[in-house]
């Protein structure tokens, strides 16, 4: 008994390696090709930005499979929200949208020509829009109101300082004297010449889950809820 143990297995491997040396057998048969933010496209941290038709905006700081890389905002539509790497696809980036606000139609993806000169949107395999992008300037380039205090003297009497522009993370702070509450503001792109923030409120008893738009100049914002617009008013320049 014991002696046919080693014909057993030597029999048990060769069925083995017959059955994986066949043809359509693989572990893995990836259709998207992996890649890091390591080597990335030129693009990388820079606005691209579509002049006609949609107006997309989008912004794209790193490069990790399966995260938050970005964001993109459809200025004809006022909606927009996070944009996910999902890899490499026909010669381009591909990105899975999560858009948090407007009512455009959810679940779609995003892919990103190699160069940055064109995206497409897929929505279930149907393409439903894209265009030509041209490639702006990075986020922070010429703030002058970075780290420093914008006031509004009247109506709400919003604070707002602004430390850092880094896709998805915390930004600065917001305070609305007026009515005693406010909390972080996380920067989610740019559309249209204005910074786009999610509020993330954490004292008094305003109203959450709304967005601020800060003019390019620091010199104006507004409030959004939804679709609606709450408030806003101009803003000076403070220590």
């Amino acid at each position: 008994m014991n002696r046919a143990l080693p014909s057993l297995f030597i029999l048990v491997l060769a069925i083995f390696l017959v059955v994986h040396s066949m043809p359509g057998f693989t572990k893995e048969a990836p259709s998207i090709d992996k890649a890091s933010s390591a080597g990335g496209p030129p693009w990388l941290g820079a606005e691209l930005r579509q002049k006609d038709d949609w107006k997309a905006v989008i912004t794209i700081t790193r490069l990790g499979m399966g995260s938050l890389s970005g964001t993109i905002h459809f200025g004809r539509f006022d909606c927009g929200g996070d944009l996910i790497y999902d890899g490499r696809r026909d010669g381009g980036y591909v990105f899975r949208e999560n858009l948090t606000y407007g009512s455009c139609r959810k679940g779609c993806d995003v892919w990103i020509k190699d160069d940055g000169s064109e995206y497409r949107e897929t929505c279930s395999g149907s393409l439903t829009g894209g265009g030509p992008l041209e490639n702006g300037q990075g986020a922070s380039a010429n703030v002058s109101w970075l780290k420093k205090e914008l006031r509004e003297a009247d109506a709400w009497k919003a604070r707002i300082r602004i430390v850092r522009l880094d896709i998805g993370s915390l930004a600065g702070t917001i305070h609305f004297v007026r009515f005693g509450c406010g909390g972080d503001l996380i920067y989610e792109g740019r559309s249209n010449g204005e910074y786009v923030f999610r509020e993330s409120l954490t004292y008094g008893d305003c109203k959450k889950g709304c967005m601020i738009w800060l003019k390019e100049d620091g010199g104006a914002y507004r409030e959004t809820c939804g679709d609606k617009l709450e408030g806003g008013g101009s803003l000076t320049l403070g220590d």
